[in-house]
């Protein structure tokens, strides 16, 4: 959430090639591509644009599916197993180097990999307007507005406008998930409560005015989708988020490949991180029952002259991507760099599918009253 929270393109300048034989030279020549990432915005362009001269869809489609499919089988391989649960320092740096994903959202334009046409339906910006007095009702200081409104709500509101963070309508037009910090923004009496929270999930239920329309997708969830096959998986995280580093329309997309949080990770990751995060029992557990993601450089980064970009995604939701099809896989908490080695690492964090439905159980919903 953009408003102080601490946790919330190019890409990672190492790629590991598919360990079966390349015999197609066009997948050479698209690998050799992502090889030259350096995160330069020309060593990225060279493999956007030998994607973007392709004629056959077909073609690049599989191509785009032969270097997600590499980065999978790198994370589910035996040697990313046994590091994820080893207590020396050197698994952090194996786990990012699996993990490493030099994509971005353009490249998988046209592809069955791409959310974005489908994102802009759901992806919902939660916020609370600056310097409202609180003489006005909750309902005339906060503003909810979908990337696919028409009915002429305001624009989408930026830092300078207000604090935000996302959400997504769930199970019901009226029903809003997010992360829990987010709600708090709405409701600051209960900022002690919602910010600590084990599990970073909350529900808003709203009135009339903010309820999703004809034109805005409710998600649902997918019973058969479980954490297990989220682990080792593509995910793609899309929210609002109007910055330098979002879409001319204020989108976001942060596609990657999960890696399950295990005990030696967390432990690994609470040491690693950079000046400025609040390491503290709080982020521990929520670590714990978190997955990660490798984002773009510089998403997570931030000092006394820059907010941290990524800090807008707060609340947004996962899509998982199983057998082909895409389901609502979790929540997006939180964002921070790390120091692997002697580089940063942009790292970000969601909750899992199992963890959502074990909060929402036991959680109780928050509500934006009528006027």
């Amino acid at each position: 959430m953009k408003e102080g929270w601490n946790f919330a393109p190019d890409k990672r300048d190492r790629w590991s090639e598919p360990k079966e034989k390349l015999v197609s030279p066009e997948r050479r020549k698209f690998l050799g591509a992502l090889a030259a990432f350096g995160g330069t915005a020309a060593a990225s362009g060279t493999a956007l644009t030998y994607l973007e001269s392709l004629e056959k869809k077909s073609l690049r489609e599989r191509l785009i599916d032969a270097a997600v499919q590499s980065v999978c089988a790198n994370i589910r391989s035996k040697e990313i197993h046994e590091a994820l649960r080893s207590g020396e320092r050197s698994a952090l740096d194996k786990i990012i180097r699996a993990m490493e994903f030099p994509i971005l959202p353009q490249h998988l334009a046209g592809t069955s990999y791409d959310i974005g046409p489908r994102s802009k339906k759901y992806q919902t910006q939660i916020a609370m307007y600056l310097n409202a007095g609180n003489e006005l009702t909750l309902s005339d200081r906060a503003s909810i507005h979908s990337a696919a409104d028409s009915r002429g709500r305001p624009d989408l509101l930026t830092i300078q406008e207000a604090a935000y963070g996302n959400g997504t309508y769930w199970e019901d037009p009226h029903t809003l998930i997010t992360a829990a910090h987010v709600v708090s923004m709405l409701h600051p009496e209960k900022k002690q409560e919602l910010d600590n929270k084990e599990i970073d999930v909350g529900l808003i239920r709203v009135n009339k005015r903010f309820a999703a329309h004809e034109h805005v997708e409710v998600l649902r969830d997918n019973a058969r989708l479980r954490n297990e096959n989220i682990h080792g998986a593509f995910v793609a995280i899309a929210g609002i988020d109007p910055d330098d580093t979002s879409d001319t329309k204020g989108s976001k997309i942060y596609p990657g490949v999960a890696v399950k949080m295990t005990e030696p990770l967390t432990a690994h990751i609470m040491h690693a991180c950079t000046e400025g995060v609040i390491v503290d029992k709080v982020l521990q557990k929520r670590l714990a029952r978190s997955f990660m993601l490798v984002l773009p450089p510089g998403e997570s980064y931030e000092d006394k002259t820059r907010i941290r970009p990524a800090k807008g995604m707060s609340g947004s939701a996962i899509l998982a991507r199983k057998d082909g099809q895409f389901s609502f896989g979790g929540i997006f908490w939180g964002a921070f760099q790390v120091k692997v080695g002697n580089k940063c690492v942009d790292l970000g964090f969601f909750h899992g599918i199992d963890e959502v439905r074990e909060a929402t159980k036991e959680i109780k919903v928050e509500f934006i009253p009528e006027r």
